[in-house]
């Protein structure tokens, strides 16, 4: 930045107007400067702000006891409670003659022509550097005092030797003051700081996405049941933590379980689900839905599920609720990972038991091995007899019938008879072009005396696999009975 040509000496003459805690105002006049540079010397932009940001620094310094010593005058010594900063911002012209040796009224007119909306930035080819004074820190805001604005002159020559009075400076429509004349050639410049919020929109691209956070899952916890010596009616049993991380299919218990597994699987492997959806996943054998199951918080208790009647699915302890709870706490303000829990039983009574743990997040682990305990009372002889269960697999009926040459297949007589009262519900009046319906024979499945009853086979489809008894090759048929009416259909 080329320094103002003929200036040696800049100042800045400042005047705030504050009220006090009556509502009355009065003004306080403060000086920033001197800014004295050689004639036609160059200066960068950083330093001129330095400059000017040090001055401004040096007459922040003003106390409450100088303001309420001359509260109708200002402070003393042009002082100042407020800190205020001067930071640079450029602004593109395109003509670098528009603003040579111009006069206060057409300076401002071009101004408003770079800032205003009709300014093009994408064909400009000079700029102009606009100094915003800010207000940085409210020194009034702990004194009874509060600024309500402020206004900067910008002189040239020796302080105060060229400032005109407020008010009268040439300009545009609009500027305060009318249009009295004063030097075109003098360097001046009117800033009027308003105390009030500035607020900046900006349309900024934007996105969103669904979360949870969660812990993982604890372990299963080791179950040890164990009995009383002599004693035919109570059962320990003892739990304690597991250690180690691993993947695992969720098994549910309560009805309730469905919506945490939801969670739990949205927090693991960001993907949606409703809880009824968790349900007809986990019925579903090919669906892979696994979750990370491991001990990552302590545990605080343990839940107990006990039934009488033999278990199918672990949903089966659901159906009698959760038998007892275990705490994992040793004092009133001291827990441990290990439990205990004293059971009441009959003697001679199988009993089923499984247990989860839940760690101080109420997350719940999967179920435990299931235990059937059984504690005999042979005439005063005690034992338990203690053994885990493997939950009932559905298995498919396999049927093997040796043959030697030939093959033939056939539904069985039942299947081939014709219900006579749906020939008489249906066709009665059938003619000879009427074809039979697809379920036309077999009989109801409400049998009559002396009638077996079995399994329909028509639109079902059966594997026939045949095996050589010699070399162990194997043939598969797929065979599905069609109920047509038609001998060749």
């Amino acid at each position: 930045m080329v320094a103002p040509n003929a200036t040696v000496n800049w100042w800045l003459d400042c005047r705030e107007t504050l009220v006090n805690l009556n509502g009355e105002e009065f003004q306080n006049t403060f000086y920033v400067g001197p800014f004295t540079y050689d004639v036609d010397s160059t200066l960068s932009i950083q330093q001129f702000m330095d400059d000017i940001n040090l001055k401004f620094q040096a007459v922040t310094t003003a106390t409450q006891g100088d303001l309420d010593s001359a509260p109708s005058t200002g402070f003393p010594h042009g002082l100042t409670m407020n800190e205020y900063t001067v930071t640079p911002k450029v602004l593109t012209t395109d003509s670098p003659a528009r603003l040579v040796n111009q006069s206060y009224a057409s300076a401002i007119g071009v101004y408003n022509s770079i800032i205003g909306p009709a300014a093009n930035a994408a064909t400009l080819q000079d700029f102009v550097i606009e100094y915003r004074i800010l207000h940085t820190d409210d020194g009034y805001s702990t004194s009874n005092y509060t600024l309500q604005d402020i206004s900067i002159q910008a002189v040239d020559g020796i302080h105060g030797s060229n400032m005109p009075a407020i008010g009268a400076y040439p300009g545009p429509t609009g500027i305060p003051g009318g249009a009295s004349e004063v030097n075109a050639e003098t360097p001046y410049a009117t800033v009027t700081y308003h105390n009030a919020s500035n607020t900046v929109f900006y349309e900024v691209p934007s996105t969103s996405t669904q979360a949870i956070m969660l812990d993982s899952p604890p372990l299963p916890p080791n179950l040890v049941i164990a009995p009383y010596q002599g004693v035919n009616n109570r059962l320990m049993l003892m739990l304690n933590s597991n250690t180690g991380e691993y993947l695992a299919r969720p098994e549910i218990i309560k009805a309730t379980d469905a919506a945490m597994i939801a969670d739990l699987y949205m927090y693991q492997s960001n993907i949606a689900v409703s809880p009824n959806e968790v349900v007809d996943m986990l019925d579903d054998p090919a669906n892979p839905l696994k979750l990370r199951y491991k001990n990552d918080d302590p545990l605080k208790r343990y839940e107990i599920f006990r039934t009488t009647s033999r278990p199918q699915k672990y949903s089966d302890f659901g159906s009698t609720g959760t038998h007892a709870i275990a705490e994992s706490k040793v004092f009133v303000d001291k827990e441990s990972s290990a439990a205990s829990f004293i059971d009441s039983i009959s003697p001679n009574t199988k009993y089923y038991y499984c247990v989860r743990a839940l760690d101080v997040h109420n997350n719940f682990s999967n179920p435990t091995h299931i235990f059937e305990a059984e504690l005999v009372d042979n005439e005063g002889q005690v034992y338990l007899i203690l053994k885990t269960i493997s939950l009932t697999i559905e298995k498919r009926k396999v049927y093997n019938k040796a043959g030697k040459r030939y093959l033939y297949l056939e539904p069985a007589i039942r299947n081939l008879q014709v219900d006579e009262s749906y020939i008489e519900a249906n066709y009665q009046n059938a003619t000879i072009e009427t074809l039979p319906g697809q379920d036309i024979l077999g009989l109801p499945n409400a049998p009559t005396a002396g009638q077996a009853i079995g399994p329909d086979v028509w639109n079902k489809t059966f594997k026939i696999r045949l095996t050589s008894k010699e070399s162990n090759k194997k043939i598969d048929l797929n065979i599905t009975f069609k109920n047509t009416g038609v001998d060749y259909p």
